[in-house]
């Protein structure tokens, strides 16, 4: 899910869903189909993952914001896939039959990381906004 770090701005975080013996074929999917399309004990496990490099996303943002100009086009980018991802995740978390039995520990670290990279995706799309409100003027 997380790229090398010099690619990172190239791909954005999501999972993949696997069809047949071969990894050739594989689809990229929502964290919530990825869980739907496995037993529910791995749903633990595969949160986790989603917050792990939810997090390391959250750093990439970071570092954009702090090397880079309001209307840099890496912002807009690292922007869109920190909202989208840790949208996935925070459907999760409200879905009652995907996440009934999680930890509060390990919901309270998930809700935090989606608070974190929502915050970082403000920032990151702040040029974008202010590109919106010069078009509705």
């Amino acid at each position: 899910m997380l790229p090398p770090r010099e690619e990172a701005l190239n791909y954005q975080p999501t999972w993949a869903q696997v069809q047949g013996p071969s990894r050739d074929g594989a689809q990229p999917v929502t964290l919530v189909m990825a869980l739907e399309g496995e037993p529910s004990d791995s749903h633990a496990a595969m949160i986790a993952a989603h917050v792990e490099v939810l997090e390391a996303w959250t750093a990439i943002g970071e570092e954009v914001l702090a090397t880079t100009a309001t209307d840099a086009p890496e912002r807009r980018a690292v922007g869109f896939a920190l909202l989208m991802f840790a949208s996935e995740l925070a459907s999760v978390l409200g879905s009652p039959a995907l996440s009934p039995a999680m930890a509060p520990k390990a919901r309270r670290s998930a809700a935090e990381a989606i608070v974190a990279a929502t915050l970082r995706a403000g920032g990151c799309l702040a040029g974008a906004v202010m590109e919106h409100q010069a078009l509705l003027a």
